[in-house]
Parts: structure tokens; C-alpha cells; sequence
């Protein structure tokens, strides 16, 4: 048995193709947790419409609780969830019908050998569709032109997060050890694909699993293969990066005790990039490898790395 959990909120204009989608998945024995965030469009009458219809197959999560934002939203339908296998679920997405089957295969070979007591999980390539589901790429990884490797590495996942959680499939050893999220959590996907990489075993496959949708109210889109938005929004960018150093040190704090002594200095070294001097700094991007040279993004973030900087440790 699969969980879906699908956080919704104002989607009404894709949110019903995304559930038929799911309806249409070669693999069958799933269940479809919704829980909405207060939406004021229309959503609610859509997924109360779907639950009807498909009552053992579709569960609205209800409560009281408006607002929590995205990674709330998620965590929550996480809390819900019974099964031993966990899916995220945009609502303006396309799953492709070989998804759950796919993805569901991979972690059970993983599992195999690992164990289902090991914290595992994988995620995959994407095809990228604009708001009517026209292709504008047959793989997310070669037009977003990233290393989509990222989430396997100690050091690099620590500054960004390649594993796109509409893509992740997880099994309940990981929502045991990831919950609950720290407060300093930047997105539900970022901290799952971390506890994964850093207490267990992450995988991937290179096969796209869904059509995923850009448009204008996207809470996170690609951006192509363009630095410039990054440089025209340094204010932005230099919180951005704050937020992520804060992530790694509560994820270091929580998890101090179940790491190892490479993993702690991993994280020990990004948590204090901000406070020692530029030069120093930059030594030890290159040294820990949490950026390289080897590309126009990297260098841009590495740039992005010295100009914005704290003066004092909390």
C-alpha cells in the first residue's frame, strides 16, 4: 500500500487532472491523502466532488488548521499517513501512469538490501510542461542544467536540493526518523531527501515520472539554465542561504547522535561558512566540494557565498 499525499491549496484550475492522473496509475493499491490550507477557489468543492466518487480511494484530511504553508501542509499529511510507502503530490502536476509502479519497484530493490528499517528513499527525472501540458523538455535534469547527483552528495546537499519531492517515493522508516520537521525545515522535500542521504541510503531513477507543470503561481518553478534571476535578487539570495545554514545546523543538532564523525564535520563546516572571513570561505567551499567550478551556477552561488556574510556566530 501506497499513501499519496497531496497539499493543496487555490489549485482549482489543474487540481482535477492531477487527480485523474493518479486514477489512471498502472499500480492500483494506493490511497489519496488531501489535506487543503484554506483555499478560497473552488479546490475544496473539487476534492470534496473526487472523495465522493472514489470514497475508499480518496480521504480529505480535515481540520481546523488554515495556513500552515507548504512544509506544514506536507508534515501533516506525513502525521496522517498509515502506509509503509509515502508519496509526495503537487496539485498542478501530471503523473505519468507508470509512476507509483516505477518508483515503488526501485525502493523495494533498495530495500532488499538495505533493509525496511533503513531510513530509504528515491526520486526521479520529470518532463516539463507549460500551463496547458504542452512538453517544453523531455527531462527536467538537462533544461533545469544541473547536477541531479546533488542529493547523493554529503556536502552538495547541503546548499541546494535536486531531488524534487513530486518525484520521491519513501518508506516509513524515513517518516519515523524525519518527523517531526525542525522549524528551521526551508521545504518538506529538502529535509526528507537529508535524513534519507545522511541515516539511510538515497537512489534514483533516470526515468520521468511526471509532467510537471510550469506556470505563474508555482510556489517553486525552474528557472532554465539562467544565473541571472539569482543575481538580480542578491537580498533575496543572501537569506536564502542563511535559511539553508540555519536547516543544516538544527539537522546537525536533531541528529547529532546518529551520525557519523565524516557527517558531522560535513555539517559543522557549512554551518560556520558565514561567520569566518571571505577568503577562508572560499577555501572551504572548494576544499568540502559543496561548490566547484565546474559550471556557470556554481560559480554564480560561490560568488553569491562571499558577498553575503554575517558578522557575528549566533
Amino acid at each position: 500500500m501506497v499513501d499519496i499525499l497531496l497539499a493543496t491549496y487555490n489549485g482549482k484550475r489543474f487540481l482535477a487532472v492531477q487527480i485523474d492522473s493518479i486514477l489512471s496509475q498502472t499500480y492500483t493499491d494506493w490511497k489519496l491523502l488531501i489535506r487543503d490550507d484554506g483555499s478560497t477557489d473552488g479546490t475544496l468543492h473539487i476534492i470534496t466532488d473526487f472523495a465522493r466518487r472514489y470514497p475508499d480511494k480518496i480521504i480529505p484530511i480535515l481540520d481546523t488548521d488554515n495556513n500552515l504553508g507548504v512544509t506544514r501542509n506536507f508534515e501533516r499529511l506525513m502525521e496522517h499517513a498509515t502506509s509503509p510507502y509515502l508519496m509526495f503530490c503537487d496539485q498542478d502536476d501530471i503523473w505519468l501512469n507508470e509512476k507509483i509502479e516505477k518508483s515503488l519497484t526501485k525502493l523495494q530493490e533498495m530495500e532488499k538490501v538495505h533493509g525496511t528499517h533503513t531510513p530509504l528513499l528515491v526520486y526521479t527525472d520529470l518532463a516539463v510542461c507549460n500551463e496547458e501540458g504542452e512538453i517544453l523538455s523531455n527531462s527536467f535534469w538537462t533544461y533545469q542544467g544541473g547536477d541531479f547527483t546533488i542529493p547523493l552528495d554529503l556536502a552538495k546537499a547541503l546548499v541546494q536540493n535536486n531531488a524534487t519531492g513530486n518525484t520521491m517515493i519513501f518508506n516509513r522508516a524515513l517518516v519515523n526518523n524525519a518527523l517531526p520537521f525542525s522549524s528551521d525545515a526551508v521545504m518538506h522535500d529538502w529535509w526528507v531527501s537529508l535524513t534519507a542521504l545522511y541515516l539511510g541510503k538515497i537512489d534514483y531513477l533516470s526515468d520521468q515520472t511526471i509532467m510537471y507543470r510550469q506556470h505563474n503561481r508555482n510556489v517553486s518553478g525552474s528557472k532554465g539554465k539562467n544565473i541571472l534571476p539569482m543575481l538580480r535578487k542578491l537580498p533575496q539570495y543572501c537569506h536564502t542561504l542563511e535559511k539553508n545554514i540555519q536547516q543544516s545546523n538544527s539537522f546537525l543538532e536533531n541528529f547529532r547522535t546518529q551520525l557519523d564523525q565524516q557527517q558531522i564535520n560535513t555539517l559543522q563546516t557549512f554551518t560556520t561558512l558565514f561567520y569566518i572571513n571571505k577568503f577562508k570561505r572560499l577555501y572551504k567551499l572548494l576544499q568540502s566540494q559543496f561548490l566547484t567550478l565546474d559550471n556557470f551556477k556554481d560559480i554564480g552561488k560561490i560568488c553569491m557565498f562571499i558577498i553575503c556574510s554575517k558578522k557575528e556566530h549566533p
